[in-house]
């Protein structure tokens, strides 16, 4: 705790301590010296800790300022909070989900960490349905892609090598939570364009101009997303947006296939197809107005896919 020539100073003062000014120099430096050796172990970057909630945007100067200095372990202790938030339901439309506060302000202390995007993209909306929130990070990682802004080309290909897949998400948080088409195609677009991008992106952006192929575009962008994330959770929600797109899929092609027929009577094609069912047990109907068919399975299908 003390240093060589703190310990000098203390051997002199105790052969002195007869004097009482000398005891009273003395007492004073061992209280100061274990009160600095407190504070110091208070400002270990390991006891940097975030509040626990944080429901409203937070300016990164005032978080810098509060973990004096230790941005990293900051950034850190928000991701793992947030990591470990047990409300998984999907929030309201237009609610930001809890964690996106604390992820918002660790994307803005550390706006080149590759990592942290793709985690908060994938919580916030696969898991959450917070599609504005996820637009807001991934507009964030959106920029620094689209006007290369790396500390180094080394760095770039080091951390930003899949950068392609942040645009992946980006896109189909557009289509799938926002049903933003015009967002959706230029985002699979400069996807497509980026290093090491897969072959199927690049027919992606064409395909949003039926509802058949924003289906099938949904699709292929789902299962790619279930083949790189691994996380329980994810995977559950991926697997369930699966379903809906399937579903989907299911109904376009069915209402395609009944105007095409000819049929008198939605139950005439039924009987025709031996069709009883969506592939999910659902009772299928004919709605008049709409001029589409239904089903009583209960899904949350995107608007931008269908109807």
């Amino acid at each position: 705790m003390f240093s060589g020539s703190t310990l000098r100073i203390v051997k002199t003062l105790v052969k002195q301590a007869y004097k009482p000014w000398y005891l009273l120099v003395f007492i004073l430096l061992v209280f100061l010296a274990v009160r600095l050796n407190s504070d110091l172990r208070d400002l270990d970057s390991a006891a940097v800790i975030p509040p626990l909630d944080i429901t409203q945007s937070v300016h990164p100067v005032a978080a810098k300022v509060l973990s004096f200095g230790h941005d990293p372990a900051l950034v850190d202790s928000l991701l793992l909070r947030s990591l470990g938030d047990t409300q998984i339901d999907p929030v309201a439309p237009q609610t930001r989900a809890p964690i996106f506060y604390l992820l918002n302000l660790a994307s803005e202390l550390d706006p080149h960490y590759f990592e942290l995007y793709w985690i908060s993209a994938s919580l916030l909306s696969i898991i959450y349905r917070d599609g504005v929130g996820t637009d807001i990070l991934l507009n964030r990682a959106h920029k620094i892609i689209e006007k290369e802004d790396y500390p180094s080309e080394s760095f770039r290909s080091r951390y930003w090598a899949y950068a392609w897949q942040l645009e992946l998400m980006r896109g189909y948080n557009a289509l799938s939570e926002l049903q933003d088409l015009h967002k959706a195609q230029e985002a699979f677009t400069l996807a497509s364009s980026l290093p090491g991008a897969p072959a199927f992106l690049s027919s992606l952006s064409q395909q949003l101009s039926t509802r058949k192929g924003r289906i099938e575009v949904a699709l292929k962008t789902i299962q790619n997303l279930l083949e790189r994330d691994n996380a329980l959770p994810v995977q559950k929600m991926l697997e369930q947006k699966k379903q809906e797109a399937t579903l989907a899929a299911f109904l376009d092609s069915t209402e395609r296939q009944f105007l095409e027929s000819r049929a008198a009577s939605f139950s005439e094609f039924q009987k025709k197809q031996g069709l009883l069912a969506d592939p999910f047990g659902g009772t299928l109907h004919w709605n008049t107005e709409k001029k589409s068919i239904e089903t009583t399975t209960t899904a949350r299908l995107p608007l931008a896919l269908y109807p």
